[in-house]
């Protein structure tokens, strides 16, 4: 299957959109209409839906939250919109566009319609549900896509993480079991050297005694 065949939904979308996107903005030029883009998008949005929140804009143009934060911060700089803190929820915000941002919304109003009627010239409200239904399907798809795509990140990360401490655990009880054989069979020498009165004898296997004791001691904290 060719990946760029007209026939494949995906490459279709991509192109329509590309396609539209540049014929948006180039009208909008014309127009003087500005901003481009989400910044647009979000603004009228807002225009129509005085108080939405971040969350909501999130949902509703399918963005994330870094995006919608980064154009948000770009519009209250211009003095075009303002958060107000809801009274029973001082952690909720609402957003609401300032007077200049209405007015600033006011031409967009005609584009739209017009826009609406030039994309939309010949289609029936059944095909217009039907491809919303579509395409709705598409961007529920993708969401499940990046759920489970995430929950994979997520489990591989725990589990990255679970099996560098299991496997630092065996190799603890492992080398604590092994210097704990090792101390034993040294013993045998150092006893040696007790009942020979081996003064170096002595001190050389207590040494090495004492240490291994040690290792074997810091071991089994770590296990």
């Amino acid at each position: 299957m060719s990946c760029i065949n007209d026939n494949v939904l995906g490459s279709r979308i991509h192109r329509t959109s590309s396609k539209i996107g540049a014929f948006i903005n180039r009208k909008r030029k014309e127009r003087n209409l500005l901003t481009q883009g989400n910044e647009g998008d979000l603004i009228f949005y807002l225009y129509e839906h005085p108080g939405a929140s971040a969350k909501e804009l999130q949902e509703k143009f399918h963005l994330s939250k870094a995006t919608v934060s980064s154009s948000l911060k770009n519009r209250e700089k211009k003095g075009l919109l303002t958060r107000e803190v809801e009274e029973n929820n001082r952690k909720a915000k609402r957003i609401v566009l300032t007077q200049r941002g209405k007015e600033s919304c006011v031409p967009y109003t005609d584009f739209f319609i017009w826009l609406t009627d030039t994309l939309e010239k010949g289609i029936s409200e059944e095909e217009k549900h039907t491809t919303l239904k579509v395409l709705n399907h598409i961007l529920n798809n993708r969401e499940e896509e990046i759920k489970k795509m995430n929950t994979i990140k997520r489990l591989v990360t725990f589990m990255h993480g679970y099996w560098k401490d299991t496997i630092f655990t065996w190799v603890s009880v492992a080398l604590e079991a092994r210097l704990e054989i090792l101390v034993a069979f040294f013993l045998q020498y150092l006893l040696a050297g007790v009942q020979n009165n081996s003064a170096s004898k002595i001190g050389r296997w207590t040494g090495i005694i004492a240490g291994m004791a040690i290792c074997a001691a810091a071991a089994g904290i770590f296990a």
